[in-house]
């Protein structure tokens, strides 16, 4: 029987059916297509009923949430949705669409894994993102898991969800062109919204309890020391020894302390008498030559002290190392760089000569734009519509390696074939973007923390430039001369 709703149920489920709207509007604009839905039955129900709805194959996406709604929910694509988005996804024939929708297998469905892998992180990112703008006190979705066949049977076991638990269901009807409509669900546990309306008493429940526990351990204790002489000896033994040990990490800090504030002196010092010298400071290579003792040792202070972060400088070569360093350690940064880093913005680091391109064109046109650019990064789409981002690196793993002039006597027509490869198979999407407000700091750590090398630059009306780690770069060092922006040289000949 159907219950009704909370506050928080209800307003979680308008704003998940504007949701799946959004995610109808950027397929649209991704792929030049009709798509547009509607809601069908909202109920608050055992999960196991939704079998009804979802008798064949079903793709289920697990998704983290925080915030407003902070738990794991789940959304799921009947077998109708989950061939035909991957079949959009992919660029498959209206045929073969039909075909896999009417009697696909679960074999065939796991073939498009990596398609309804993209599918599921356009979901949730649309998601996300609607959910920012209309939930107050909302922060994150992260998408967790994809299961694809028949999630009702042993449903703890394959989506963590069990078959009697209560869950407000959201179905949703998606039209994509000229196919019959697909169904889709959200399905959201009711425990999602009772743990956080339940937090406040379950706090004072457990303070009150704490209280008295506290008090009877004290009186114990009270009672205990006097009457053994011999412990109250031996704890006193053992604070000595405790602040014995405490006090070498007091002289760290205290060391630490003199040593910053030494550093602090010497600066001034050295910034006061020579005014006139700060050229000198700013060029690379002096400053690399005096100073590789000093990151040597800092690097050794970082492989020490966060030790999880060591394969991720290394994979990240010497330009994130360098970022690393700047964004994540104030040891051997002078105030001048730090306040640099936040007070410059990334509008005034950027490129604003951005290279376009449309999902269509082929890897010959999009490298050769490159080249007479003298661009790393091809933005897709159009300044209002950004679909995606190719990089050099993604144009040679599409490339033969046999159009390498070391290897023309073996080039085959198969591999001049790999020349005409539409830019849409292998671009980078969704794209991360960055405001051209935002400190040049931000714009770094956020590299660094999602392992990428260049960020578009947009606001409300569209993008503005794009960042690259040589652009940062080129604003750290201040020098036009040895300015590298969007340069890559690496790229194989082709020819």
């Amino acid at each position: 029987m159907a219950e009704a709703l909370t506050d928080l149920q209800n307003s979680a489920v308008e704003v998940t059916i504007g949701a799946f709207d959004a995610f109808c509007d950027d397929i649209a604009s991704m792929f030049g297509i009709q798509a547009s839905g509607c809601e069908l039955e909202i109920e608050t129900c055992a999960f196991k009923s939704l079998k009804k709805e979802f008798k064949r194959l079903t793709c289920v996406y697990s998704v983290k949430s925080s915030g407003a709604l902070d738990g794991n929910f789940h959304i799921m694509l009947d077998q109708d949705a989950l061939f035909t988005l991957a079949g959009v996804f992919v660029m498959l024939p209206d045929n073969i669409i039909d075909k896999n929708r009417k009697a696909g297998t679960e074999d065939d469905a796991k073939e498009h894994a990596d398609a309804l892998g993209e599918v599921g992180n356009l979901l949730v990112g649309a998601w996300d993102r609607f959910f920012r703008e209309e939930m107050e006190g909302h922060e994150h979705f992260l998408q967790s898991g994809t299961f694809i066949g028949k999630p009702f049977m042993k449903s703890e076991e394959k989506i963590s969800l069990a078959a009697d638990e209560q869950v407000v269901a959201v179905g949703y009807e998606m039209t994509l062109d000229e196919y019959e409509p697909v169904k889709c669900a959200a399905v959201l546990p009711v425990s999602l919204f009772e743990e956080k309306q339940a937090e406040p008493e379950t706090e004072q429940a457990v303070e009150t309890q704490d209280e008295p526990e506290a008090k009877t351990e004290e009186k114990p204790q009270a009672k205990t020391e006097p009457a053994d002489g011999q412990i109250a000896a031996d704890s006193a033994d053992n604070g000595a020894s405790a602040e014995e040990k405490e006090d070498p990490e007091a002289e760290k800090q205290t060391v630490k302390t003199d040593e910053a504030a030494a550093e602090q002196k010497a600066v001034e010092a050295s910034d006061s008498p020579e005014p006139e010298q700060p050229e000198e400071e700013l060029k690379p290579e002096p400053a690399a030559a005096e100073n590789a003792e000093q990151v040597e040792a800092e690097d050794e202070q970082i492989q020490t002290e966060q030790p999880d972060e060591e394969k991720t400088q290394k994979d990240g070569g010497p330009i994130s190392q360098e970022i690393r360093r700047l964004t994540r350690t104030t040891s051997g940064v002078s105030t001048g760089d730090i306040a640099m880093l936040n007070n410059t913005p990334v509008a005034d680091a950027m490129r604003t000569d951005v290279v376009w391109a449309t999902q269509d064109e082929t890897v010959e046109k999009v490298l050769a734009s490159m080249q007479q650019n003298n661009a790393a990064y091809v933005l897709v789409g159009a300044e209002d519509s950004l679909g995606g981002i190719v990089s050099k690196s993604d144009i040679r793993a599409a490339l033969s390696p046999y159009l390498n002039n070391v290897f023309a006597k073996y080039r085959r027509e198969q591999d001049t074939a790999t020349l005409q490869i539409k830019i849409k198979w292998f671009m980078s999407r969704p794209v991360r973007t960055i405001r051209p407000d935002a400190p040049l700091a931000s714009a770094m750590d956020t590299m660094l923390k999602h392992s990428i090398r260049a960020l578009p630059v947009a606001d409300e009306k569209g993008v503005k430039g794009i960042l690259t780690a040589f652009t940062v770069f080129d604003a750290l060092l201040r020098d036009e001369d040895t300015s590298t922006a969007g340069q890559n040289t690496d790229v194989p000949p082709i020819a």
